[in-house]
């Protein structure tokens, strides 16, 4: 069902401007690939959602442009600072799109032309160059902050055989005020991101501690058609927390914990659209998981 020779060139180059700083920039293009359940005619149903995926044999490959720009400075050891921007192109990305008469049945489909684009800091760093202390030189603490901008072009989403386009149709099932744009946000995109963690390694390998957050803003999700609205995630706040500790003469007995979802926060999808309240499309509450270890090495 899938039959493509795709020619992926690739091209990189850094620049040492110090022994500490480095600058980076590249082009790539890349391919992504339907899933089996996407390129295909069979339609699952969900008993427990009551929602049924039916697939797309004409569903085809999407072709992706990269290019970013990254500055790197080392600051010793694990530590580094780094700040980059990058844009992509996608030709034909996949994104699930409800029926307009039965709106609990999705179906993949390529849409048109995307850009996306934005900014990206990243940080490591410890404290073992900063203190003597042999106990406060196990802290590590990293971060990460993504911003992004996506835009897909509807005129260039095609949704029937007669050239109709998903522009087409949302200025038809517009509401009163409201203006359509010819852009829109990409299906499965966040407008930003943050990961932050703090760590610490005891001395001489007895263990390791870590506490890790990670939110992403709320993104479109199912494309809404004709009348029925878009469906959009919510931002889902992870704080997990894990750990191990090494025990015994060689070492050779391990201890692991685990706490996942410490903030008990929901997976939620809603309906959204122009001067209305959010309708809950689906909601799961995932509960907080905890999980102790033991590992014995011969």
């Amino acid at each position: 069902t899938l039959d493509a020779v795709s020619i992926l060139p690739a091209l990189n180059v850094v620049y040492k401007m110090t022994d500490k700083m480095n600058l980076r920039t590249g082009y790539s293009r890349t391919v992504a690939r339907p899933s089996f359940k996407e390129k295909s005619e069979a339609e699952i149903y969900d008993p427990i959602t009551k929602r049924t995926f039916s697939g797309n044999l004409d569903i085809d490959l999407t072709n992706i442009d990269n290019a970013d720009l990254r500055y790197e400075f080392f600051m010793g050891g694990k530590d580094m600072l780094s700040v980059s921007g990058f844009y992509k192109r996608f030709d034909g990305h996949i994104e699930l799109v409800s029926f307009e008469l039965a709106p609990d049945n999705l179906k993949p489909r390529n849409s048109g032309i995307a850009h996306v684009f934005g900014g990206e800091f990243e940080i490591r760093k410890g404290l073992r160059q900063h203190t003597s202390s042999k106990v406060l030189q196990g802290f590590f603490f990293a971060a990460n902050v993504s911003i992004v901008q996506s835009m897909v072009d509807m005129k260039s989403v095609l949704i029937d055989n007669e050239g109709g386009t998903e522009y087409e149709l949302r200025q038809d099932n517009a509401r009163d005020g409201e203006v359509i744009d010819q852009f829109r946000r990409m299906s499965g995109q966040s407008p930003y991101a943050v990961n932050a963690s703090i760590s610490y390694e005891f001395p001489g390998d007895r263990g390791n501690l870590s506490l890790a957050y990670n939110v992403q803003g709320d993104q479109l999700s199912i494309i809404g058609s004709g009348r029925v609205p878009d469906v959009y995630t919510l931002s889902f706040h992870s704080l997990n927390f894990n750990g191990y500790v090494n025990v015994g003469e060689k070492r050779n007995s391990r201890i692991s914990f685990r706490v996942q979802n410490i903030l008990n926060d929901d997976r939620t999808l809603v309906y959204r659209s122009y001067k209305a309240e959010d309708q809950i499309f689906t909601s799961f509450k995932p509960g907080v998981s905890i999980r102790i270890g033991y590992q014995y090495s011969f």
